[in-house]
C-alpha cells in the first residue's frame, strides 16, 4: 500500500540509501526490507 511505500522511501532518504540503515530506522531486518522494496517497485541502488 502507497503509505508503506511512502515509509520505506522516507527511511532510505534519511538514510543516504543505506539499506542496513533504513531497514534498522524501520525495524525490519535488511531481507525484510529488500522483500518490501520489491513489492512495491522500489529499485535496490
Amino acid at each position: 500500500d502507497e503509505p508503506d511505500r511512502a515509509r520505506i522511501v522516507g527511511a532510505l532518504e534519511r538514510a543516504g540509501g543505506v539499506i542496513a540503515q533504513a531497514a534498522a530506522d524501520l525495524g525490519l531486518s535488511r531481507q525484510a526490507l529488500y522483500r518490501r522494496m520489491d513489492r512495491h517497485g522500489i529499485p535496490r541502488e
